[in-house]
This record gives C-alpha cells, structure tokens and sequence, in this order.
C-alpha cells in the first residue's frame, strides 16, 4: 500500500508540528544511495537535493526527519553519551517511487547533550514499497546539531 502525495504531506506535516518544542535541529548533508548501484558522490558546492537532510528531535526523543532520500520520516531516537539510534516509519522515496515503510538509523553528536551547535554524523536504511518494487535508500550524512 502506498500513501498518496496529500496524506504524505500531511504526515510530514504533522511529525513537523509535533516537534516544535524540538530539543535539536540537524542540518546534514552527505551521499545517498536512491536506486541501483552504490551512493552516488557528493557534489561540491553540494547542490543536490536529494542529498540535504533536515532532522528535528524532541526532549522526549521523536525524531521527524524530511529529506527526499530516504524520504519523510516519524520514529522515536534512543540516545546514550554521544551515540544513538532511531527507528520508525514514514514515506520512503527512491528513484523507482515512493511507498510507506520502516527506517532505521544510527550515529554520532558531539556534545553529549549540551546546548550550542555540534558535528553530527549518521547513516540511514529504510524499506518500502512502490506497487510490486522494493524500496531501500539510504544515507550518510554529516553536518551540524544545534542543541537548544
């Protein structure tokens, strides 16, 4: 089953107003992996889209994330020191479509919690599926975690 574009939006939009009251705002960018072959490199100034990454984290750990590889993402992070992994689910997109299905992600903040700005680095699988194909994008990014 897949979700169409107006209850995609409406999902991102929802995660996204949900995680106003955000504990960190991540800005990223990195090479992605959107259809067949490996990750593609990541241009310099990087002006792809599909490789920015934006991820806001509630105090009590829901992570939104909208980024068009792997896509619009809803889960729950578990932090411990400066390490941490999320999972949940969301509107996955590579380049064969877009369909609903999980996500899974694990990385590193500096800072352990404390309030500024700090590097990030993260790397992100999901699954999904766009009528009889099989998604699976992925991510790594690096960047910057504001803390607040």
């Amino acid at each position: 089953m897949t979700l169409g574009r107006n209850a995609a939006l409406a999902l991102a939009l929802a995660a996204w107003a949900e995680s106003a009251a955000a504990g960190s705002l991540t800005v990223a960018i990195g090479p992605e992996q959107i259809g067949n072959g490996g990750a593609a490199p990541t241009a310099m100034p990087p002006t792809d889209p599909f490789q920015w990454g934006l991820t806001l984290v509630t105090d009590g750990g829901l992570e939104s994330t909208l980024s068009l590889c792997p896509g619009l993402l809803l889960g729950h992070r578990f932090k411990t020191g400066g390490l941490f992994a999320s999972a949940g689910g969301g509107l996955v997109i590579d380049a064969h479509g877009a369909g609903a299905g999980p996500y899974a992600s694990f990385g590193y903040e500096s800072g352990d919690g404390a309030a500024g700005v700090h590097f990030v680095a993260s790397y992100t699988q999901a699954f999904g599926f766009a009528g009889k194909r099989y998604l699976a994008p992925s991510s790594m990014r690096f960047g910057a975690v504001w803390e607040y």
